[in-house]
């Protein structure tokens, strides 16, 4: 039996140790520098369209979650001036460019000088903003970029192209984390890798896709509901 207590503290050692003892350039090289495609290794999932049990179960959560959706809304609109949603370009699966969606948690025109890294406790993010931050209630409208194809729920964060560029400069293997779609949650968040540390964030990035299948993804899942449950 699969153990969340149990599995979060080894996480998390792990962490301690990566940034103890290791240099993601270096770090299993042979197994991440060209990560396998992904294989489904459920039976029953043999033969149903792509894509269709991750289009019915995003229909199921937008119905579920609309009472949120459209409270967030309305207290966005009446809490600061701007747009309800913050859309920006990301880059996805095999460098494909797409509108990625979020609510919108800093004051208007915050990036009208170009795109930025953005800590919690930057002056930009409204009072509402944090705490949309603070619950992950700020990606809930990613769920229609999963159903337009473009996300899934688990895989790398995608980023801004200008990071991207900067990122694949600097960081070998940066591109290869564009094999799968990318994701509202990933590996990398579970162990607190932002794009403040890319080598970091790519080493675990790149474990996901080589580790991939419905029950991993399944158990990303349950550690984010269980991080943010931790919180309050």
């Amino acid at each position: 039996m699969f153990r969340i207590g149990r599995f979060i503290s080894t996480s998390e050692e792990r962490v301690d140790e990566y940034s103890r003892t290791q240099r993601p350039s270096e770090v299993d090289k042979k197994r991440v520098s060209t990560p396998p495609p992904w294989r489904g290794n459920s039976l029953w999932l043999q033969g149903l369209p792509c894509g269709l049990i991750p289009f019915i179960f995003v229909l199921f959560c937008l119905i579920l979650l609309l009472p949120i959706l459209v409270l967030v809304s309305i207290l966005i609109k009446i809490t600061s001036v701007g747009p309800i949603f913050f859309t920006s370009q990301r880059v996805g699966k095999n460098g494909k460019v797409f509108t990625f969606y979020k609510f919108r948690t800093m004051k208007k025109d915050a990036e009208k000088n170009g795109p930025q890294l953005v800590r919690g406790d930057d002056p930009s993010i409204t009072k509402l903003g944090k705490f949309l931050r603070f619950t992950y209630l700020d990606e809930l409208p990613q769920l229609f970029n999963i159903l337009k194809g473009e996300m899934n729920f688990v895989g790398p964060r995608p980023e801004v192209p200008y990071f991207h560029r900067q990122f694949s400069s600097e960081v070998k293997n940066w591109q290869n984390r564009l094999a799968v779609k990318p994701g509202i949650t990933g590996w990398a968040q579970i162990h607190r890798a932002t794009s403040f540390e890319p080598e970091k964030k790519l080493f675990y990035d790149l474990e996901y896709i080589c580790k991939k299948s419905i029950w991993f993804d399944s158990k990303i899942i349950l550690l984010t509901f269980w991080f943010v449950v931790k919180k309050f």
